[in-house]
């Protein structure tokens, strides 16, 4: 069974630890990476791509909801559990589209049963791969289509006469629905001559 790639980003840097030796603990998942400056960790994780993210909300510089707003724009879409010690940003992250909200000190039967929820999540999405582009609407459709033969945004933008931002909404509902981290998966895992 390939490992879940996984990252932990927390200005508390035995908080991290404390996370990351209870992920190498657990059978399925792979922690790639740790850093507690957010800053610092935005570059490292758009090169490295980890499925999940275990993310703190309050941090020095920007806090972990703008961290996932930043690298959303780079065509990444990972899980996002959000670890933190204030209840008062669960609704926002909730419209952030976290996977989960942690709240400190928690419990590894709380991990636990949170990591358990990713490996159904995983699972169920790999068992139904193409069954997924079913999701898309006809829209998506269009843009996944034109994403499959490897046109940029502007050649889309041109091609389907709406905006680059119109296409940088689909192609990350595109990345949601499909299970992806990145829109250049697309050809990757469905090519072009390939039938669906």
């Amino acid at each position: 069974m390939k490992e879940i790639s996984c990252f932990i980003i927390d200005d508390d840097s035995r908080a991290m630890e404390m996370m990351e030796e209870l992920l190498k603990k657990s059978a399925g998942f792979n922690p790639v990476g740790s850093e507690t400056a957010p800053e610092k960790a935005i570059s490292i994780i758009l090169s490295r791509r980890p499925e999940v993210l275990f993310l703190d909300v309050e941090m020095p510089g920007i806090t972990g909801l703008d961290l996932v707003a930043r690298i959303r724009k780079n065509e990444y879409d990972p899980i996002v559990i959000f670890v933190t010690a204030y209840e008062k940003y669960a609704i926002e992250a909730i419209r952030k589209a976290a996977f989960d909200y942690i709240l400190k000190p928690y419990s590894k039967d709380q991990l636990k049963e949170v990591l358990k929820r990713i490996r159904s999540h995983k699972r169920l999405k790999k068992v139904n791969e193409n069954g997924n582009i079913d999701q898309l609407t006809q829209r998506e459709k269009e843009v996944f289509e034109l994403l499959r033969r490897c046109l940029t945004s502007e050649e889309i933008s041109s091609k389907l006469n709406i905006s680059a931002e119109t296409v940088y909404t689909y192609r990350r509902r595109i990345i949601r629905k499909l299970d992806i981290s990145s829109t250049r998966e697309i050809p990757l895992k469905y090519p072009p001559g390939r039938s669906l």
